[in-house]
Protein backbone atom coordinates (compact mmCIF):
# COMPACT_ATOMS: atom_id res chain seq x y z
CA UNK A 1 0.00 0.00 0.00
CA UNK A 2 1.27 3.14 -0.74
CA UNK A 3 2.04 5.93 2.06
CA UNK A 4 0.72 8.59 -0.53
CA UNK A 5 -2.72 8.68 -3.18
CA UNK A 6 -0.49 11.85 -4.90
CA UNK A 7 1.93 8.35 -5.51
CA UNK A 8 -0.30 5.89 -7.09
CA UNK A 9 1.59 5.25 -10.00
CA UNK A 10 -1.91 4.56 -12.20
CA UNK A 11 -1.97 6.17 -15.77
CA UNK A 12 -5.47 6.95 -17.19
CA UNK A 13 -5.89 8.56 -20.78
CA UNK A 14 -8.49 11.66 -21.59
CA UNK A 15 -11.40 10.05 -22.85
CA UNK A 16 -12.18 11.83 -26.41
CA UNK A 17 -15.13 14.77 -26.24
CA UNK A 18 -14.64 14.71 -22.59
CA UNK A 19 -11.84 17.08 -21.53
CA UNK A 20 -11.07 15.76 -18.69
CA UNK A 21 -9.23 12.92 -16.85
CA UNK A 22 -10.34 9.07 -17.80
CA UNK A 23 -11.04 8.86 -13.98
CA UNK A 24 -13.53 10.27 -11.40
CA UNK A 25 -12.96 13.37 -9.35
CA UNK A 26 -9.27 13.53 -8.11
CA UNK A 27 -7.63 9.87 -9.17
CA UNK A 28 -4.83 9.87 -7.02
CA UNK A 29 -7.40 9.65 -4.25
CA UNK A 30 -10.81 8.66 -5.52
CA UNK A 31 -9.72 6.10 -7.48
CA UNK A 32 -6.05 3.92 -6.34
CA UNK A 33 -4.49 0.97 -7.45
CA UNK A 34 -4.48 -0.67 -3.42
CA UNK A 35 -5.13 -3.61 -1.50
CA UNK A 36 -8.05 -1.80 0.22
CA UNK A 37 -10.90 -4.18 -1.07
CA UNK A 38 -8.26 -6.98 -1.51
CA UNK A 39 -7.35 -8.50 -5.32
CA UNK A 40 -8.17 -11.32 -7.22
CA UNK A 41 -4.80 -11.24 -8.77
CA UNK A 42 -2.17 -9.68 -6.42
CA UNK A 43 -0.93 -7.64 -4.89
CA UNK A 44 -3.51 -4.78 -6.03
CA UNK A 45 -6.84 -3.89 -7.81
CA UNK A 46 -8.73 -0.66 -8.48
CA UNK A 47 -9.80 0.67 -5.51
CA UNK A 48 -13.09 3.40 -5.45
CA UNK A 49 -13.14 6.13 -2.71
CA UNK A 50 -12.97 9.51 -1.57
CA UNK A 51 -15.81 12.30 -1.59
CA UNK A 52 -15.87 13.12 -5.68
CA UNK A 53 -17.49 11.23 -8.71
CA UNK A 54 -16.28 7.36 -8.66
CA UNK A 55 -15.91 6.26 -12.25
CA UNK A 56 -13.47 5.01 -14.62
CA UNK A 57 -13.16 5.30 -18.56
CA UNK A 58 -11.37 3.78 -20.97
CA UNK A 59 -9.34 4.67 -23.55
CA UNK A 60 -10.96 4.52 -27.40
CA UNK A 61 -11.33 0.69 -28.33
CA UNK A 62 -11.92 -0.77 -31.86
CA UNK A 63 -15.15 -2.88 -31.47
CA UNK A 64 -16.47 -3.16 -34.82
CA UNK A 65 -15.90 -7.34 -34.63
CA UNK A 66 -17.92 -6.94 -30.94
CA UNK A 67 -16.15 -8.92 -28.49
CA UNK A 68 -15.92 -9.49 -25.00
CA UNK A 69 -15.48 -7.28 -21.77
CA UNK A 70 -14.85 -9.45 -18.69
CA UNK A 71 -13.38 -8.16 -14.74
CA UNK A 72 -13.71 -8.80 -11.38
CA UNK A 73 -15.87 -6.71 -9.45
CA UNK A 74 -16.14 -6.54 -5.54
CA UNK A 75 -18.67 -3.99 -3.69
CA UNK A 76 -17.51 -3.34 0.09
CA UNK A 77 -18.90 -5.49 2.73
CA UNK A 78 -17.94 -3.29 5.90
CA UNK A 79 -15.02 -4.85 6.84
CA UNK A 80 -12.81 -2.36 7.34
CA UNK A 81 -13.16 2.05 7.25
CA UNK A 82 -11.88 2.48 4.02
CA UNK A 83 -13.90 -1.03 3.10
CA UNK A 84 -17.60 0.14 4.02
CA UNK A 85 -20.81 -1.39 3.15
CA UNK A 86 -22.41 -0.19 -0.11
CA UNK A 87 -26.16 0.25 0.52
CA UNK A 88 -27.65 -1.72 -2.48
CA UNK A 89 -28.80 -1.08 -5.34
CA UNK A 90 -28.68 2.18 -4.96
CA UNK A 91 -25.21 2.64 -4.44
CA UNK A 92 -24.25 0.14 -7.19
CA UNK A 93 -21.91 0.08 -10.28
CA UNK A 94 -23.38 0.43 -14.24
CA UNK A 95 -21.42 -0.23 -17.18
CA UNK A 96 -21.53 2.50 -20.10
CA UNK A 97 -19.68 3.02 -23.58
CA UNK A 98 -19.86 6.07 -25.16
CA UNK A 99 -19.49 5.37 -29.45
CA UNK A 100 -17.30 7.55 -31.93
CA UNK A 101 -17.77 10.74 -30.76
CA UNK A 102 -21.28 10.42 -29.44
CA UNK A 103 -23.02 12.55 -26.90
CA UNK A 104 -25.13 9.82 -24.75
CA UNK A 105 -23.84 7.03 -22.36
CA UNK A 106 -25.52 4.07 -23.00
CA UNK A 107 -25.90 1.57 -20.45
CA UNK A 108 -25.09 -2.06 -21.26
CA UNK A 109 -24.93 -3.45 -16.90
CA UNK A 110 -26.04 -3.24 -13.70
CA UNK A 111 -24.83 -4.67 -10.90
CA UNK A 112 -26.74 -3.82 -7.76
CA UNK A 113 -26.85 -6.95 -5.54
CA UNK A 114 -24.81 -8.15 -2.41
CA UNK A 115 -23.95 -11.26 -4.45
CA UNK A 116 -21.11 -8.81 -5.56
CA UNK A 117 -19.59 -8.37 -1.71
CA UNK A 118 -17.54 -11.12 -2.74
CA UNK A 119 -14.96 -10.95 -5.70
CA UNK A 120 -17.17 -11.84 -8.53
CA UNK A 121 -15.92 -12.62 -11.94
CA UNK A 122 -18.31 -10.84 -15.05
CA UNK A 123 -18.09 -11.58 -18.71
CA UNK A 124 -20.54 -9.59 -20.85
CA UNK A 125 -20.26 -9.30 -24.66
CA UNK A 126 -20.05 -6.30 -26.41
CA UNK A 127 -23.67 -5.45 -28.02
CA UNK A 128 -24.15 -3.95 -31.39
CA UNK A 129 -24.92 -0.76 -29.76
CA UNK A 130 -21.37 -0.61 -28.07
CA UNK A 131 -19.84 -1.50 -31.64
CA UNK A 132 -17.46 0.89 -33.53
CA UNK A 133 -14.35 2.04 -34.57
CA UNK A 134 -14.15 4.18 -31.35
CA UNK A 135 -15.93 2.96 -28.41
CA UNK A 136 -14.79 4.11 -24.47
CA UNK A 137 -15.92 1.99 -21.97
CA UNK A 138 -16.67 3.37 -18.03
CA UNK A 139 -17.79 1.64 -15.03
CA UNK A 140 -19.57 4.04 -12.88
CA UNK A 141 -20.91 4.04 -9.55
CA UNK A 142 -24.55 5.00 -9.39
CA UNK A 143 -24.26 6.81 -5.63
CA UNK A 144 -22.28 7.02 -2.49
CA UNK A 145 -21.85 9.04 0.55
CA UNK A 146 -19.89 12.00 0.52
CA UNK A 147 -17.38 11.08 2.66
CA UNK A 148 -14.21 8.78 2.13
CA UNK A 149 -15.20 6.44 4.32
CA UNK A 150 -18.16 5.17 2.95
CA UNK A 151 -19.68 2.75 0.11
CA UNK A 152 -16.52 1.46 -1.40
CA UNK A 153 -16.09 -0.43 -4.44
CA UNK A 154 -12.79 -2.32 -6.50
CA UNK A 155 -12.14 -4.00 -9.65
CA UNK A 156 -9.85 -6.42 -10.69
CA UNK A 157 -8.60 -7.65 -13.85
CA UNK A 158 -10.33 -6.21 -16.25
CA UNK A 159 -9.88 -7.17 -20.02
CA UNK A 160 -11.73 -5.71 -23.04
CA UNK A 161 -11.04 -8.07 -25.88
CA UNK A 162 -12.66 -7.39 -29.91
CA UNK A 163 -10.50 -10.18 -31.44
CA UNK A 164 -10.11 -13.71 -30.45
CA UNK A 165 -7.43 -14.35 -27.97
CA UNK A 166 -5.85 -17.55 -26.64
CA UNK A 167 -6.49 -18.49 -22.65
CA UNK A 168 -4.39 -17.58 -19.95
CA UNK A 169 -4.63 -18.44 -16.58
CA UNK A 170 -5.04 -15.77 -13.89
CA UNK A 171 -4.95 -17.89 -10.97
CA UNK A 172 -3.88 -21.69 -10.74
CA UNK A 173 -5.54 -24.22 -8.86
CA UNK A 174 -3.63 -25.02 -5.44
CA UNK A 175 -3.07 -28.06 -2.61
CA UNK A 176 -5.91 -29.13 -0.66
CA UNK A 177 -6.38 -30.82 2.68
CA UNK A 178 -9.34 -32.84 3.49
CA UNK A 179 -10.41 -35.36 5.80
CA UNK A 180 -11.87 -38.48 4.43
CA UNK A 181 -15.71 -38.18 3.74
CA UNK A 182 -15.14 -34.33 3.84
CA UNK A 183 -15.89 -31.49 0.86
CA UNK A 184 -13.57 -29.41 -0.65
CA UNK A 185 -12.93 -27.29 -3.61
CA UNK A 186 -9.86 -27.11 -6.53
CA UNK A 187 -10.51 -23.70 -8.77
CA UNK A 188 -8.89 -22.03 -11.47
CA UNK A 189 -9.31 -18.70 -12.64
CA UNK A 190 -9.15 -18.12 -16.25
CA UNK A 191 -9.73 -15.49 -19.48
CA UNK A 192 -9.34 -15.86 -23.52
CA UNK A 193 -11.87 -14.68 -26.14
CA UNK A 194 -14.33 -16.34 -26.51
CA UNK A 195 -14.58 -17.39 -22.84
CA UNK A 196 -12.06 -20.63 -22.33
CA UNK A 197 -13.75 -23.83 -21.70
CA UNK A 198 -12.67 -26.23 -18.84
CA UNK A 199 -11.47 -30.17 -18.35
CA UNK A 200 -10.07 -30.97 -15.04
CA UNK A 201 -8.15 -34.14 -15.02
CA UNK A 202 -7.06 -36.56 -11.91
CA UNK A 203 -3.99 -38.17 -12.02
CA UNK A 204 -3.67 -37.34 -15.76
CA UNK A 205 -6.69 -38.67 -16.87
CA UNK A 206 -9.99 -36.99 -17.69
CA UNK A 207 -12.57 -36.59 -15.13
CA UNK A 208 -16.02 -37.06 -16.79
CA UNK A 209 -18.50 -34.34 -16.63
CA UNK A 210 -16.02 -31.71 -14.48
CA UNK A 211 -15.80 -29.04 -17.07
CA UNK A 212 -16.65 -26.21 -14.81
CA UNK A 213 -14.30 -23.81 -13.39
CA UNK A 214 -14.51 -24.97 -9.87
CA UNK A 215 -13.79 -28.28 -9.44
CA UNK A 216 -16.04 -29.73 -6.17
CA UNK A 217 -15.25 -32.60 -4.21
CA UNK A 218 -17.74 -34.51 -2.16
CA UNK A 219 -17.42 -37.45 0.46
CA UNK A 220 -13.79 -37.55 -0.31
CA UNK A 221 -12.06 -41.03 0.07
CA UNK A 222 -8.83 -41.80 0.11
CA UNK A 223 -8.54 -43.19 -3.88
CA UNK A 224 -9.31 -39.56 -4.70
CA UNK A 225 -5.47 -38.23 -3.17
CA UNK A 226 -3.23 -37.64 -5.53
CA UNK A 227 -3.08 -34.35 -8.64
CA UNK A 228 -5.55 -32.66 -9.97
CA UNK A 229 -4.89 -30.55 -12.95
CA UNK A 230 -7.56 -28.82 -15.95
CA UNK A 231 -7.38 -28.34 -18.98
CA UNK A 232 -8.47 -24.75 -20.29
CA UNK A 233 -9.34 -23.75 -23.89
CA UNK A 234 -11.35 -21.85 -26.33
CA UNK A 235 -10.60 -23.14 -29.76
CA UNK A 236 -7.67 -20.14 -30.65
CA UNK A 237 -5.68 -21.96 -27.62
CA UNK A 238 -5.30 -24.67 -24.67
CA UNK A 239 -2.64 -25.06 -21.82
CA UNK A 240 -2.86 -27.03 -18.54
CA UNK A 241 -2.84 -25.69 -15.36
CA UNK A 242 -0.33 -26.70 -12.62
CA UNK A 243 -0.12 -29.49 -10.48
CA UNK A 244 -2.78 -29.24 -7.15
CA UNK A 245 -2.11 -31.88 -4.50
CA UNK A 246 -5.43 -33.06 -2.74
CA UNK A 247 -3.85 -34.78 0.45
CA UNK A 248 -6.96 -37.02 2.11
CA UNK A 249 -6.66 -37.86 5.79
CA UNK A 250 -8.17 -40.92 6.62
CA UNK A 251 -10.47 -41.10 9.70
CA UNK A 252 -9.39 -43.57 12.31
CA UNK A 253 -11.34 -47.07 12.43
CA UNK A 254 -12.53 -45.68 15.62
CA UNK A 255 -15.09 -48.14 17.40
CA UNK A 256 -18.25 -49.45 17.05
CA UNK A 257 -20.51 -51.92 19.00
CA UNK A 258 -23.98 -53.07 17.38
CA UNK A 259 -24.41 -55.09 20.69
CA UNK A 260 -24.98 -57.97 18.66
CA UNK A 261 -25.21 -61.35 19.53
CA UNK A 262 -23.46 -59.44 22.67
CA UNK A 263 -21.09 -56.78 23.90
CA UNK A 264 -18.12 -56.69 22.30
CA UNK A 265 -15.05 -56.30 25.34
CA UNK A 266 -12.04 -55.07 22.87
CA UNK A 267 -13.87 -51.71 22.20
CA UNK A 268 -14.84 -50.76 26.13
CA UNK A 269 -12.69 -50.72 28.96
CA UNK A 270 -14.95 -49.96 31.75
CA UNK A 271 -18.80 -50.83 32.80
CA UNK A 272 -21.00 -49.64 35.88
CA UNK A 273 -22.14 -52.62 38.29
CA UNK A 274 -21.91 -55.61 37.39
CA UNK A 275 -21.97 -56.98 33.33
CA UNK A 276 -24.84 -59.19 32.67
CA UNK A 277 -27.01 -57.40 35.54
CA UNK A 278 -26.44 -53.49 35.74
CA UNK A 279 -25.39 -53.41 32.25
CA UNK A 280 -26.24 -56.40 29.10
CA UNK A 281 -26.66 -56.60 25.86
CA UNK A 282 -30.69 -57.69 25.67
CA UNK A 283 -33.80 -56.19 23.97
CA UNK A 284 -35.48 -55.03 27.31
CA UNK A 285 -35.56 -51.45 25.32
CA UNK A 286 -36.23 -53.01 22.28
CA UNK A 287 -33.70 -52.46 19.54
CA UNK A 288 -32.41 -50.03 16.39
CA UNK A 289 -30.48 -52.94 14.71
CA UNK A 290 -32.03 -56.41 16.08
CA UNK A 291 -31.60 -58.25 18.27
CA UNK A 292 -30.26 -56.18 20.89
CA UNK A 293 -29.30 -52.92 22.76
CA UNK A 294 -27.43 -51.98 25.50
CA UNK A 295 -30.09 -51.76 28.26
CA UNK A 296 -28.70 -50.08 31.73
CA UNK A 297 -30.92 -51.01 34.43
CA UNK A 298 -30.50 -52.56 38.42
CA UNK A 299 -29.27 -51.07 41.63
CA UNK A 300 -25.64 -50.30 40.40
CA UNK A 301 -23.87 -47.50 38.72
CA UNK A 302 -25.33 -47.06 35.11
CA UNK A 303 -22.57 -46.48 32.48
CA UNK A 304 -19.93 -47.52 30.00
CA UNK A 305 -16.82 -46.23 28.78
CA UNK A 306 -14.85 -46.66 25.82
CA UNK A 307 -11.55 -47.93 25.02
CA UNK A 308 -9.26 -44.91 24.34
CA UNK A 309 -9.20 -43.60 20.65
CA UNK A 310 -7.17 -41.26 18.76
CA UNK A 311 -9.58 -38.14 18.34
CA UNK A 312 -6.63 -35.87 17.15
CA UNK A 313 -8.05 -34.83 14.00
CA UNK A 314 -11.39 -34.20 15.32
CA UNK A 315 -14.26 -36.74 13.99
CA UNK A 316 -17.65 -37.33 15.03
CA UNK A 317 -19.79 -39.40 17.71
CA UNK A 318 -23.15 -40.94 16.84
CA UNK A 319 -25.41 -43.60 18.39
CA UNK A 320 -29.29 -44.61 19.04
CA UNK A 321 -30.48 -43.58 22.39
CA UNK A 322 -33.70 -44.18 24.22
CA UNK A 323 -34.78 -43.54 27.99
CA UNK A 324 -37.74 -45.43 29.58
CA UNK A 325 -41.17 -43.73 30.48
CA UNK A 326 -43.71 -46.58 30.31
CA UNK A 327 -44.48 -47.59 26.55
CA UNK A 328 -43.86 -44.29 25.05
CA UNK A 329 -40.91 -44.22 24.72
CA UNK A 330 -38.99 -43.86 21.33
CA UNK A 331 -35.91 -43.94 19.66
CA UNK A 332 -33.94 -41.41 19.33
CA UNK A 333 -30.89 -40.56 17.11
CA UNK A 334 -28.30 -38.97 19.59
CA UNK A 335 -29.59 -36.67 22.39
CA UNK A 336 -32.89 -34.98 21.71
CA UNK A 337 -35.34 -34.19 24.12
CA UNK A 338 -37.17 -36.74 25.96
CA UNK A 339 -39.68 -35.95 28.83
CA UNK A 340 -39.43 -37.02 32.27
CA UNK A 341 -35.37 -38.90 32.06
CA UNK A 342 -31.93 -37.52 31.40
CA UNK A 343 -28.18 -38.65 30.75
CA UNK A 344 -25.13 -38.07 29.51
CA UNK A 345 -22.21 -37.98 27.25
CA UNK A 346 -19.01 -37.51 29.01
CA UNK A 347 -15.31 -37.44 27.78
CA UNK A 348 -11.73 -37.62 29.72
CA UNK A 349 -8.43 -37.44 28.15
CA UNK A 350 -5.35 -38.80 29.23
CA UNK A 351 -3.95 -35.41 30.48
CA UNK A 352 -6.63 -34.17 32.16
CA UNK A 353 -8.01 -36.38 35.03
CA UNK A 354 -11.66 -34.64 35.07
CA UNK A 355 -13.94 -36.01 33.50
CA UNK A 356 -16.08 -33.02 30.82
CA UNK A 357 -19.46 -32.97 29.90
CA UNK A 358 -20.08 -32.57 26.11
CA UNK A 359 -23.97 -33.63 26.12
CA UNK A 360 -26.84 -34.19 28.09
CA UNK A 361 -29.96 -35.26 27.14
CA UNK A 362 -32.97 -34.60 29.12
Amino acid sequence: MRSSCEDSGISIQTAPGHGRDGAGARLVCTVMATNYGGSVSSPNSLWFGDSGSRFIITRPIDTTAGGMITFNLRMADGSGSLWERADLPGQGIVLESWINGGTTWLELARYTNAAYSRWTRVSQGIPQFAQGSSVVFRWRQLSHGSANTLDHWALDDVLIGSAPRPPIILAQPTNRLVSAEGTTEIAVQAVGIPLPSYQWRFNGVNLPGETNRILLLTGVNINQAGTYTVVVGNGYGELTSTEALLTVIPLDSGLFDGFDPDIDRTEWSAFGGFVGLTVRAANYGGRVSPPNALWFGDSGNRFATTRSLNTSRGGAISFDLRMGYGSASTWLDGCKRIVGSAGAVSIKTLSNAQWSLVAVCV
